[in-house]
């Protein structure tokens, strides 16, 4: 659920349905509910900003209601815990590496020197004290959430994740497929 147009606030699908009736009923309010799906596939959508499918249909009607989307930042981080498996181009890739403190290959040759100078871990992660040299800006993690990662993805998608999906590559190899 968005509310109001910047809080995102998360719903069982038991309180989405009793939410359903309010929000449609509402015309006023500025709060939408919307589904937000894993990408298991890679060309899937995950829906969260598709404007018809929001509850109410967030279709911008007059200049005083505009559609609000979800920024990547934000959407990387929801990616991390349901689970996605692919994404749909580099700059998601690069979030959600960023978001996880990771820097796979290939590598910028400052960043392969930064992983011979043991500043990057064999699986990517990179060193608290180095992260503001090599951009590292968007830090959710302060400690390797590789393993955590891992058991995300097995529990959301009840299988571990494939080495030729994009999370997986990264995950299981420390290589960018994108």
């Amino acid at each position: 659920m968005i509310y109001p147009n910047q809080h995102l606030i998360f719903v069982s699908a038991f309180e989405a349905n009793w939410l359903i009736g309010r929000l449609k009923s509402n015309k006023l309010t500025i709060t939408t509910l919307r589904l937000l799906l894993p990408r298991i596939k890679r060309i899937q959508s995950i829906f969260i900003n598709t404007h018809t499918l929001t509850i109410p249909p967030s279709i911008a009607t007059s200049a005083a209601s505009t559609a609000y989307f979800i920024p990547i930042e934000l959407l990387v981080q929801l990616f991390i815990f349901n689970g996605t498996l692919y994404f749909e181009n580099v700059h998601e890739q690069k979030s959600y590496c960023q978001c996880l403190v990771l820097c796979p290959k290939p590598r910028t040759t400052v960043e392969e020197e930064a992983f011979e100078n043991e500043w990057i871990a064999v699986d990517g992660f990179v060193s608290p004290t180095y992260r503001n040299r090599l951009n590292m800006n968007q830090v959710r993690f302060h400690s390797n959430p590789m393993k955590f990662l891992k058991q995300i993805i097995e529990n959301r998608n009840n299988v571990h994740a494939s080495i030729t999906s994009h999370v997986g590559s990264i995950i299981l190899n420390c290589f960018k497929r994108i």
